[in-house]
């Protein structure tokens, strides 16, 4: 695909009661999850409580949505195949991060789809093997 390594790109359903039949996710920048748990330790420094809340948008996109942005990112043509859906996969599953907001004051600044994939791109192309720490 994009970079070199792989034929083609697997999509695991695509008769989901979503709009495009493919299931809807909340992606994440990477950036935005570190930063998040930047803000709890921080919290819980300060003294606050531990807890559990959902990090997210509150939005989803949907497995061809992200193949378009990843298209666009990478300036190539993404060949997709479709097989069956996997068991227990649910159609949409996105994150409701209000308790984040509320206790953290947190929200993603970065997890626009488009910017996601630009900057994974950037990333994979300077490291097409992976990271090697």
């Amino acid at each position: 695909m994009a970079t070199g390594q792989l034929d083609h790109l697997i999509v695991y359903g695509k008769d989901y009661p979503t709009p495009d039949g493919t299931c809807i996710r909340d992606y994440v920048h990477v950036s935005d999850l570190a930063r998040a748990h930047a803000t709890a330790l921080e919290h819980i420094l300060d003294g606050g409580a531990s807890d559990c809340m959902n990090l997210g948008t509150g939005y989803g996109h949907s497995v061809l949505e992200v193949v378009k942005a990843a298209e666009k990112a990478c300036g190539k043509s993404i060949r997709i195949e479709f097989t069956g859906r996997r068991e227990g996969d649910a159609p949409v599953l996105v994150a409701d991060p209000s308790r984040a907001r509320q206790v953290l004051k947190f929200d993603c600044m970065h997890s626009d789809i488009d910017m996601i994939c630009a900057d994974a791109w950037r990333w994979h192309s300077r490291h097409p093997r992976g990271y090697k720490g």
